[in-house]
């Protein structure tokens, strides 16, 4: 049967259903560590004598730095948890951040450089840098299954996505402007109606990206499994579910 992307959303969305309670600490774990980390950072607009603009500069900044160093513990984390439950094993919330753990730093130089490269390819056009940006989507899997430097993950991931461009493309604009973009939008409306505290409302955004992330990160490993992993990896893909 051939790989669709409507396919490839339906095993991930079983799989995230299938382990919700598990993603969903996992996220929250992380969103948590966000809001918590930039409010000792910054404090409270009550709390520093700055304009408004200058609040929201800073706060930027923050949030910036915070997601750089949080995402790849949320990357490693549910990439192991996919990993281990591919392989039959019984994967809890603790067994996917200790098995991901190791590899955060491997991740953070992974997803920096990656993000620089798509960075300088936006710089010249837009589709430069989508093209990039796809032709590098696989290199977290590459790390995290195959253990291979974070260098050799983005070569490989380089040349293996070619053929399924298209596919990848499909998952990232149906989950990110189909899923995340409305999803942040109501959450807004939410906030503009009940008035949310601001660190309520930070961590129901950062847990709807996680969320989201996830659910983008099972496509790619889902993807990976049946058509880029190494042979004796295809065998275990269907268990991915």
């Amino acid at each position: 049967m051939p790989i669709t992307a409507q396919t490839l959303l339906r095993d991930s969305a079983n799989f995230i259903r299938n382990h919700l309670n598990t993603v969903l600490l996992l996220s929250l774990i992380v969103a948590v560590i966000v809001v918590l980390a930039e409010y000792l950072m910054i404090g409270t607009p009550d709390s520093i004598e700055l304009s408004q603009d200058q609040i929201m500069m800073q706060s930027m900044r923050t949030q910036t730095l915070l997601n750089i160093l949080t995402t790849p513990l949320f990357s490693v984390s549910l990439l192991s948890l996919v990993l281990l439950s591919s392989r039959g094993f019984q994967a809890n919330t603790m067994t996917a951040l200790k098995a991901g753990v190791p590899l955060y730093f491997s991740m953070l130089g992974l997803e920096v450089l990656s993000g620089l490269a798509t960075f300088v390819g936006f710089l010249a056009l837009i589709l430069p840098g989508i093209y990039v940006a796809i032709r590098l989507s696989f290199a977290p899997c590459f790390l995290v299954s195959e253990r291979l430097h974070m260098l050799d993950a983005m070569k490989a991931s380089w040349a293996g996505a070619t053929p399924w461009m298209r596919l990848v493309l499909q998952g990232y604009l149906f989950i990110y402007l189909g899923l995340r973009l409305p999803s942040v939008y109501i959450l807004g409306l939410i906030d503009n109606a009940l008035n949310l505290h601001p660190s309520l409302f930070a961590l129901l955004v950062s847990v709807v990206y996680n969320l989201t992330s996830a659910l983008m990160l099972i496509f790619l490993f889902r993807l990976y499994m049946l058509k880029l992993a190494p042979q004796p990896e295809q065998t275990s893909a269907a268990s991915v579910e």
